[in-house]
């Protein structure tokens, strides 16, 4: 994704505190498959280690354990990068909860 002539990866820090941030990381159906097969799991193994139901019909990525980080979180990357669900792709661009950290770059243009 381009911001302006620049790639966003010539903004962003890597400092992982996105993916810090209280709240739920959707995935469809698709990319549940697509993040089974890059980890080379099935999507049962998938949905049961790595996701909850919320609303009894809607599939998110667990947190880790008693923190807000993003299961897939590990020193400031992210394992699941080349196939991350479009809500972490369009993050802060298309939504935001408001929570964007501080140091962020993106927090003063959107």
């Amino acid at each position: 994704m381009k911001l302006g002539e620049k790639e966003i990866s010539d903004y962003c820090r890597m400092c992982g505190e996105c993916c810090r941030i209280k709240g739920f990381v959707f995935v469809s159906e698709s990319e549940a498959q697509k993040i089974a097969d890059f980890l080379k799991t099935d999507i049962y193994s998938f949905t049961e280690k790595y996701c909850r139901i919320i609303e009894r019909k809607k599939l998110a990525l667990k947190d880790k354990e008693g923190k807000d980080d993003c299961i897939f979180l590990e020193d400031n990357e992210c394992l699941i990068y080349e196939v991350r669900p479009s809500q972490c792709v369009n993050f802060p661009f298309n939504w935001t909860n408001g929570e964007l950290p501080e140091k962020c770059i993106f927090r003063e243009s959107i």
